[in-house]
């Protein structure tokens, strides 16, 4: 649509159980190639598996039949574009209005969930996954004499320049929300299923 907004007709959606965006998050290599600088600077000794890289979002729209025995013979779904998914470099959330019915195909006369609900149409359930990765002490100290024995200053972000990487900072707690990490997007296509 020319909002950047998703659409789906109610059968479409009369079929499927969920929809999701995923939005993932390519850095464990930038993370590995600088984790020991940040433990370090942040004076992090021990419980590194406390620490967890995100690797993927993923937003879910979920449908449930609604409580009423009759459901309208059409209807339009329509999902907030991914961009909206997205409230900072790294921060997530779901946006006021992620998905609304309408009647109308255009999506201009939008029904609030109670007037959805008293139409008939499905039920919508929204929920929000996180994976991530981390890895224990052991593997951080393995990971220093690697980078070491390569001939760099493992708690430096040395390997990260000689990589090409872009480099972490880190952020005073008060004037940021999200952790010190700051990485790239790749957001994926809507998938139904």
């Amino acid at each position: 649509m020319p909002d950047s907004w998703t659409r789906y007709n109610l059968h479409q959606i009369l079929a499927a159980t969920a929809i999701h965006c995923d939005l993932s998050f390519e850095c464990a290599e930038l993370w590995l190639s600088q984790a020991n600088h940040i433990f370090s600077s942040l004076q992090i000794r021990s419980n590194h598996n406390q620490y967890v890289i995100v690797r993927q979002v993923t937003f879910t729209w979920a449908f449930s039949p609604t409580t009423r025995s009759s459901c309208p013979s059409q209807g339009w779904l329509f999902l907030c574009p991914d961009t909206q998914l997205c409230s900072g470099p790294c921060s997530f959330r779901w946006p006021d209005c992620a998905a609304y019915w309408s009647h109308d195909p255009f999506g201009a006369v939008r029904l609030s969930p109670q007037e959805a609900e008293e139409a008939g149409f499905p039920l919508i359930t929204l929920k929000l996954s996180v994976w991530g990765d981390s890895w224990d002490s052991i593997a951080y100290a393995e990971l220093w004499q690697f980078h070491q024995a390569k001939g760099f200053a493992p708690d430096s972000q040395e390997i990260a320049r000689h990589l090409g990487h872009p480099l972490y900072q880190l952020c005073d707690e008060v004037a940021i929300e999200t952790p010190f990490v700051h990485s790239k997007l790749s957001l994926s296509n809507l998938n139904v299923h």
